[in-house]
């Protein structure tokens, strides 16, 4: 089996501008847990994945030593 077997045609791709939500929606959308973020000629600027959209979205636990560092970055990006 090759990748072109199992890819999507044309692949679903994100720009650096695309609000996080909606690169959540591609990704929940199709059950996919990466998508390629391209600039406008298509090329690759990186890969952004279900971790990524989740990061910063869900509080450590109060008694984690990271909470106070959590805070104080304020709150998760939205592009």
């Amino acid at each position: 089996m090759l990748v072109r077997d199992i890819m999507t045609r044309p692949a679903l791709t994100a720009s650096p501008a695309t609000p996080v939500r909606a690169a959540a929606a591609l990704l929940g959308g199709r059950g996919f847990t990466a998508l390629p973020v391209v600039d406008d000629d298509g090329g690759l600027l990186g890969i952004v994945t279900e971790a990524d959209l989740l990061r910063d979205r869900i509080r450590h636990d109060p008694r984690s030593p990271l909470l106070g560092g959590e805070l104080a970055a304020g709150g998760p990006p939205v592009r």
